[in-house]
């Protein structure tokens, strides 16, 4: 279609959207914020064109650029859920919770049984010390998507981050149980519950069948932790 037809914005914001599932984003960029110049009255062709530009930059790192562009996405088409879902996937990139929340809950309002929008508002609520509300919002998305494995994992460590260790690895299998207990071990030494930690740390290194690095470097970055604050309240 581009070979006969250059400056065509549908054809144009196809390509970016292929161009961002393939991993070329500059490309993808650059077709998509041509496709949204040449798009016209065509608003909710320049929003998608405009969403797809705000998922590359998002995912090049320029989270502030892409909070932008997917604002003028969702002005073009307010009825998009995937662009205000990654709305506030920019807002969380810099820790606007609050606004990071309303996009969310736009995005809820239009498509309120989508997992991933389910998943990432829990992570946003997480990420903002909310674990009640974080946890909430990860079991709609399980009761929704039974198998999205990341609204599974972000659960047992809301659940850990919370003090509930034994609910935290309750019912994982052997295969994916030494990862749980890594998890919860990492979330008990961030709650500065390091006794809890170290043993949970050491079951996961009992429950790997082979050498578990993460949780042998979790084990020393903890030692590290406390001979800090031995040294700093003067313990010998």
């Amino acid at each position: 279609m581009l070979a006969q037809a250059p400056d065509d914005p549908g054809a144009l914001m196809g390509l970016g959207e292929a161009e961002v599932l393939l991993g070329n984003f500059e490309a993808a960029l650059d077709h998509s914020r041509r496709a949204a110049e040449l798009a016209g009255e065509r608003t909710e062709l320049k929003g998608r064109a405009l969403h797809n530009s705000g998922i590359a930059l998002l995912l090049t790192d320029r989270a502030k650029e892409a909070e932008m562009t997917l604002e003028a996405a969702v002005e073009n088409d307010a009825l998009s859920w995937r662009a205000w879902n990654a709305l506030g996937r920019a807002r969380d990139a810099h820790s606007e919770w609050e606004k990071a929340r309303d996009a969310y809950e736009r995005a809820l309002a239009l498509a309120p049984r989508e997992a991933i929008v389910l998943n990432n508002f829990g992570l946003s609520k997480l990420s903002a010390g909310d674990l009640e509300g974080a946890a909430r919002l990860f079991v709609r998305a399980l009761e929704v998507s039974p198998d999205l494995a990341t609204a599974e994992t972000n659960l047992r460590l809301s659940l850990a981050l919370r003090g509930q260790y034994a609910e935290a690895v309750a019912g994982v299998d052997a295969e994916n149980l030494p990862d749980a207990l890594n998890n919860a071990g990492y979330a008990a030494l961030l709650r500065g519950d390091y006794a809890k930690a170290r043993m949970l740390f050491l079951q996961a290194i009992d429950a790997s069948p082979s050498f578990h690095e993460p949780s042998w470097s979790n084990l020393r970055f903890l030692s590290s932790v406390e001979q800090r604050q031995a040294a700093a309240e003067g313990t010998p």
